[in-house]
């Protein structure tokens, strides 16, 4: 799955576990470490990814909410009863 941010002046793209951003270069850095960071942990990733770690938290968190959400489905069986 990609997920691409879109900003004023930059593009981020989650995929294949990196993230990479577009902001007249291209940068990135693993995913895992881009989400402890924004977690408050330490990492080392470039200072442009940094400024974004956070909107990728809550991107990939509301990826995470809604695939539980809508991808279960009920036992109609069981609802019938």
């Amino acid at each position: 799955m990609v997920v691409r941010l879109v900003y004023p002046e930059a593009l981020v793209v989650i995929e294949d576990g990196f993230v990479r951003m577009f902001k007249g270069k291209l940068v990135e850095a693993p995913l895992e470490e881009v989400l402890s960071y924004a977690m408050g942990e330490e990492a080392i990733i470039p200072e442009e990814l940094k400024e974004v770690a956070r909107d990728v938290l809550v991107a990939i968190e509301a990826m995470n909410i809604g695939r539980k959400r809508f991808m279960t489905v009920p036992n109609w069986k069981k609802v019938a009863a």
